[in-house]
């Protein structure tokens, strides 16, 4: 076995290095590259569950970076490797859930609808990236539980240093220093500064590593309810803080509504104590007047129910186009390369629709756009069930699952269209069956009681009176003797 694990290292590395030279890439890369797949196949073969611990830092820390010398971004890489992992070794958790189901059809359906829509390698490559993020749930789902809530404790962690890094951008390097230091990884190659003009002026909005403040406002998002479930006490207080802190200073609406609809979800129907119900009303309350008073926060919300608001008259001219945009092919959709979910200026252009069952639709058609929405129902049917939970902590995430799925994916495009955007939700969903199962263990769902009714103990046999029992009496000639 030995043997064959190193002339599997070897082939691949070789494969890889050639492939690199053949595409026109230099031979430092090609080298990189090679030396680098050693590396990941080897890890693959003997500790995938390195791999695991690698792209949950990732993935929390450096959502859009690349692997340094070679242009694969690093979410795509270790997420690929884990894939492969999973595939090769035996894991604790065999069968698939009625949730795991649904993805796989997804994934099946948009397979069909990128062979009959007309595919070439820009396609294959797009279908390839979005396959292994979404895949990801079922990659994680192998996973023993304890080892599951390691890999969001790691995912979390990560985040609250990337938010704490992308504030102290927002605030103190307005020049891009931090970014630019960060060039090995692909930052700090394009411009980051992101503004909302308003009559006072331009507002800072923050981004960070995240690169794109909408994107960074669901990465966020993400790590602050999956904090809720896995860390307690003052680690959740500290994290949860500065992940909200980091959501409010994004400006992304759609982010902060979920918030909301989360935590009125989890008021109207968590089965809370009245102590638990006002101390969240107390805390939600004081959370909102702190950002309310910020001017830049303040205005940014309550412009979104103006009819001066940008973002909102293009989300409609985008809706009224978006039969004529579709051209006729809605079964199948217009395909998987589409030049204006690589192009910005071609985004810009085109005015897609930033609604993700219309953008599955407007790419792999209504087949497609039906199931990824069943998926997505039936998921938002297990948030409701985590929401009946006596645990808040539960019934937060049901509650901002359902806002995310109901308002901000309906709000945005890099949840269909982002690799990266992609896998934190793919980390969403994965984490929603783990407090699913949470819920369903630790709760009688829907009843308000606290646990699962433990089984009467035995009856004790009745008690039977002791008769008082007298000595035998013995002959006066036998006691004599």
């Amino acid at each position: 076995m030995k043997v064959v694990y190193r002339v599997i290292v070897v082939a691949v590395a070789l494969l890889a290095a050639f492939g690199a030279i053949y595409l026109g890439g230099s031979a430092l890369k090609a080298t990189l590259a090679g030396l680098a797949m050693i590396v990941g196949v080897y890890v693959g073969l003997r500790h995938p569950i390195w791999l695991l611990w690698l792209l949950a830092f990732v993935a929390g820390m450096f959502p859009a970076g690349y692997l340094p010398g070679v242009h694969v971004p690093m979410v795509f890489s270790f997420a690929m490797g884990s894939l492969l992992a999973t595939i090769i070794h035996p894991w604790e958790v065999t069968g698939f859930s009625t949730l795991e189901r649904w993805v796989l059809a997804l994934v099946g359906v948009s397979f069909v609808s990128l062979v009959a829509s007309g595919f070439n390698l820009i396609a294959i490559m797009e279908y390839v990236k979005w396959t292994t993020a979404t895949l990801l749930i079922i990659v994680l789902l192998r996973l023993p539980r304890d080892q599951l809530r390691r890999f969001g404790q790691i995912y979390v962690v990560s985040a609250t240093a990337a938010s704490l890094l992308a504030i102290g951008i927002v605030f103190g390097d307005s020049g891009g220093r931090v970014l630019k230091a960060l060039s090995i990884l692909g930052y700090g190659v394009k411009d980051n500064n992101f503004f909302v003009y308003t009559e006072s002026g331009a507002v800072a909005r923050l981004a960070g590593t995240f690169l794109e403040p909408n994107s960074a406002g669901i990465a966020i998002l993400v790590a602050a309810l999956i904090c809720a479930v896995v860390f307690d006490g003052w680690r959740r207080v500290a994290c949860g803080a500065i992940l909200l802190l980091a959501l409010a200073l994004t400006l992304s609406r759609a982010s902060l509504f979920a918030v909301v609809v989360g935590v009125i979800l989890m008021l109207v129907f968590a089965s809370l104590s009245a102590r638990q119900r006002m101390g969240i009303v107390g805390v939600f309350f004081l959370g909102f007047c702190v950002a309310i008073a910020v001017p830049k926060i303040r205005n940014r919300i309550f412009s979104s129910f103006g009819s001066q608001d940008a973002g909102s008259n293009a989300r409609l001219d985008a809706l009224k186009d978006f039969p004529s945009y579709m051209g006729g092919k809605w079964v199948f959709g217009r395909g998987w390369g589409l030049i204006e979910f690589k192009d910005p200026s071609k985004s810009i252009a085109t005015n897609f629709v930033a609604n993700a069952p219309l953008l599955a639709t407007y790419r792999g058609g209504v087949i497609v756009a039906a199931v990824f929405v069943m998926t997505f129902l039936y998921a938002s049917y297990l948030a409701y069930q985590c929401l009946r939970t006596t645990h808040w902590n539960l019934a937060f995430y049901g509650g901002g699952f359902i806002g995310f799925f109901f308002l901000t994916m309906q709000l945005d495009i890099g949840t269909v269209t982002i690799p990266a955007t992609v896998a934190a939700l793919s980390l969403l969903v994965t984490f929603l069956k783990y407090t699913h199962e949470l819920a369903m263990d630790l709760d009688d769902v829907g009843r308000g009681r606290a646990g699962p009714v433990p089984p009467p103990l035995p009856r004790p046999a009745p008690r039977v009176p002791v008769a008082d029992v007298e000595p035998p009496r013995v002959p006066a000639h036998a006691r004599a003797q």
